[in-house]
């Protein structure tokens, strides 16, 4: 409980103290990447993935999208312009293929990214595997800080944009346009690739 002075106290018409109940915590809601979006009223991009995500050339696939408050979406290479939700079933290329989804609207653009691994046989169990790779905000102004976050398993060796990392852990970056980042994990069973996108806005 608390005390303080009431002036007005309708009981007494006179100065006096008064014991109260203190006032009730305000909640807090955490701020998400979306919140983020809309306070650039740029697009959100809420999914973006490719499955699987390691595999051999010619091999079916699918890429699947979300995208909010978008007048445009475009997915490259070899795509196209797409509806703002939606899967595409492919036929996996070649080689490693990093896909491009740029969504648009009278604001700006955002750009956000996905990488397909082409290995030259189906993954065994042992092959890495990159649990996590983020960045957070994936927004920011020229000036300010995106903290880039990774997990990796099984993986004998991790680098980012070619400087080698740990296994698991976190950076912060400052770019000072939009840049993509990209983090390669590799042991004697094979090699996976993941790529992220910090934009500058």
């Amino acid at each position: 409980m608390c005390v303080r002075t009431c002036a007005a106290c309708p009981a007494c018409r006179k100065d006096t103290l008064h014991s109260f109940p203190p006032p009730a915590p305000v909640e807090t809601k955490p701020v998400t990447e979306e919140d983020i979006a809309s306070s650039f009223n740029l697009p959100y991009v809420s999914v973006f993935t490719v499955q699987p995500f390691y595999t051999i050339a010619n091999y079916p696939a699918v890429l699947k999208w979300d995208v909010k408050n978008a007048l445009d979406v475009v997915i490259e290479p070899n795509i196209g312009i797409v509806q703002a939700a939606g899967t595409k079933d492919f036929t996996t290329p070649m080689g490693t293929t990093t896909y491009k989804l740029t969504a648009t609207n009278a604001q700006g653009s955002i750009v956000a990214t996905t990488t397909l691994t082409i290995a030259g046989a189906l993954p065994g169990r042992d092959i890495p595997v990159i649990k996590q790779f983020a960045a957070g905000p994936h927004i920011i102004k020229k000036g300010e800080s995106s903290t880039l976050t990774w997990k990796t398993i099984a993986a004998s060796s991790v680098t980012l944009n070619g400087n080698t990392v740990q296994a698991e852990g976190s950076m912060q970056v400052s770019p000072t346009e939009t840049k993509t980042y990209n983090l390669v994990a590799t042991n004697t069973d094979g090699t996976q690739y993941q790529a992220v996108t910090v934009n500058v806005k």
